[in-house]
């Protein structure tokens, strides 16, 4: 890294057109009538200091380069209070980084971090976001927050959500007030795994829909899964973990749970490795000496991104106990390197390591607490089990690896980051003869939701669909489906859609006026400290009840609520008529799988589809059910 320290002016002294200034210029790659320059906006990004700090966001950064001409990268870092560092600038390959420290106490909330964050970017930053005209976001709290306020209102705005700590933003008033805005204000808002989104969306669910954008792995770096190496798989002798070593990891409990193992089957060349660093690892160090098994623990400390896949080469099974996962980048990084992966039911693994486990190579365990150990060495052994009965293991690793780089591959990534920063030519893969086809049929909104997360799972398996629905849809659909929207349902789709949109927004307006009469009031108010903590309490509490309104409105049970509701109703019966006959319309013979609820299946359309006796029909197909069904129907191997 080339470093340029200075005055805070240095900063605004670098415009964001100016190639040598902002980055690597690639002129021809610039897209003409398109911004061509990409400024990236981030709490985290690699440093001298910090080599490992948001290597992710770096990838990012990688996977959606080649879509523009020029990037620049504006690192707005929290650093402890009284922190004596001034912003500096310095040249990366991926771009020009701008970095500006935050210095803040240790007890600082989410809302004032966001405010702090805000105050940083427009006195260091302020020519640079104002002449930004496209913008990549990492997460909503504190950068999208705090970005939100000072960038200009022209600009294309790509959130990317891929925080942990979201349930404590969601708790405070400031902050969640914020990130609503910020969710309001971008053009995408993204998250990296479907649980991810949910929360967001289940939290403001009258704000945004919220996409799926994974993050993308390099799987350039990581070794063949079939590469030569002398490693016994009926045993999983070398067990990993990579990442920090903290408690919501579930590192005690997986030392605990290595040790259980190797007292039960006492391999003579067991061994666990833990790849990172934290301020457990004397805890760790102490524990795997009193379990007996302190010789067989090697901690390498924080490993190079670029040195983990001679990491993984080395090792048969990782062991990933944590609580929850946004995304869980080691996990696929493992599977891709071709070990058996055991995980926690976290959140986003287990729909990342889905094909992995139809193959017979990941086991999902509960979360639990750290003397919890029985599961894992269930689970050791269930792998154990079927690796030494079952046969063509490399096919089925070469298998596993495809689908990871077609899903996460940062090509893959970086080709749907482009599309959602509203670049052309980027629509992503398209899907190919012979891929498995889904039709989905969806009469009410929790039957869309279910039909558009199916879509995009055959999707991921290289397959392509269908979708038969009353309303359009709300998410963005894969490349390659195709949508049938029965002119007679539109009228009821937009006559339902409007009442629960009337419904849901008029209480909510009510509780946002209210809020915003609390705040004016309390800052108008001059000296009276007592009459403005009583007022910001209201807001507070005006702010809780506005969450629960629309929670109880417009969550989940008011779709079941709804949906029951119109079971009875000429319009809702007229609707599953209409999308039955469309159903039984399209062309079936190169359909493989059927989705449509139990009230579109009567008796008469069952027999009529029990004429493509290939083609298998569910209520809901689910990831799990999906990749089972695609591992089954596998080409054999040559």
């Amino acid at each position: 890294m080339t470093s340029v320290s200075g005055p805070s002016s240095a900063l605004d002294a670098a415009a964001p057109d100016d190639p040598i200034e902002t980055g690597v210029a690639r002129p021809d790659r610039a897209r003409p009538g398109r911004p061509s320059h990409l400024l990236v906006v981030t709490p985290w990004y690699p440093t001298d200091e910090k080599p490992y700090l948001g290597t992710f966001v770096r990838q990012s950064v990688r996977a959606v380069a080649p879509h523009v001409a020029a990037v620049t990268i504006l690192h707005v870092e929290t650093r402890p209070a009284g922190s004596d560092v001034r912003p500096r600038c310095y040249h990366t390959p991926e771009g020009r980084v701008h970095w500006i420290p935050v210095p803040l106490p240790a007890d600082t909330g989410r809302g004032g971090t966001m405010l702090a964050h805000r105050r940083a970017m427009a006195e260091h930053a302020g020519p640079l976001l104002r002449s930004a005209s496209l913008v990549h976001c990492h997460v909503g709290s504190p950068s999208a927050g705090a970005l939100v306020q000072v960038l200009r209102t022209e600009a294309h705005l790509v959130v990317t959500e891929h925080a942990t700590y979201l349930p404590s933003v969601f708790r405070d008033p400031l902050a969640r007030r914020w990130y609503r805005a910020a969710l309001r204000r971008a053009q995408v808002f993204a998250a990296v795994s479907r649980p991810t989104a949910e929360l967001i969306e289940s939290s403001f669910p009258l704000d945004r829909v919220v996409q799926t954008i994974p993050n993308p792995v390099d799987m350039t770096a990581l070794p063949e899964p079939t590469a030569a190496r002398s490693r016994p798989w009926p045993t999983l002798a070398r067990w990993l973990y990579v990442g920090n070593l903290v408690p919501h990891k579930g590192v005690r409990r997986l030392v605990r749970a290595f040790a259980a193992w190797h007292a039960l089957v006492g391999q003579p060349t067991a061994q666990l490795t833990l790849a990172g660093d934290g301020p457990l690892l004397a805890e760790l160090t102490a524990l795997a000496t009193d379990l007996g098994v302190g010789e067989r623990v090697e901690v390498l400390g924080a490993v190079p991104p670029e040195a983990m896949g001679s990491v993984y080469a080395q090792h048969d099974l990782l062991v990933h106990l944590s609580r929850v996962e946004t995304f869980g980048l080691t996990c696929v990084e493992a599977a891709a390197s071709g070990l058996a992966v055991v995980v926690t039911d976290c959140g986003a693994p287990t729909q990342t390591l889905a094909v992995h486990a139809a193959l017979g190579l990941a086991e999902v365990v509960p979360v639990a607490g750290d003397g919890e150990v029985q599961d894992v060495v269930s689970a050791v052994a269930r792998l154990c089990d079927g690796l030494a009965e079952a046969e063509g293991v490399p096919d089925r690793l070469r298998v596993s690896r495809q689908h990871l780089e077609r899903c996460y591959g940062s090509a893959a990534v970086g080709a749907r980051l482009a599309a959602a920063l509203g670049l052309p030519g980027t629509s992503g893969r398209q899907p190919s003869r012979g891929d498995p086809e889904l039709v989905a049929v969806a009469v009410t909104p929790g039957q869309l939701a279910a039909a558009e997360r199916a879509l995009w799972d055959v999707h991921d398996l290289g397959g392509t669909g269908h979708l038969v629905t009353t309303a359009p849809p709300e998410h963005p659909l894969p490349p390659g489906v195709s949508v049938d929207l029965p002119a007679l349902a539109t009228g009821t789709a937009r006559w339902r859609r409007e009442v629960e949109s009337a419904s849901i927004r008029l209480p909510t307006a009510l509780w946002d006026g209210l809020d915003a009469v609390a705040r004016i009031t309390a800052r108008i108010i001059p000296g009276r400290q007592r009459s403005q903590r009583v007022l910001l309490g209201l807001g507070r509490r005006i702010e809780g009840v506005r969450v629960r309104s629309a929670h109880a409105v417009a969550g989940p049970r008011y779709a079941l609520r709804s949906e029951f509701r119109l079971r009875g109703s000429t319009r809702y019966a007229r609707d599953v008529a209409q999308v039955r006959a469309t159903l039984l319309g399209l062309d079936l013979t190169r359909v493989d799988l059927i989705q449509a609820p139990d009230t579109v299946l009567d008796r008469p359309t069952r027999d009529a589809l029990a004429a493509h006796p290939s083609v298998e029909v569910q209520p809901e197909w689910s990831r799990h059910a999906l990749a089972e069904w695609w591992v089954r129907h596998l080409p054999a191997p040559e």
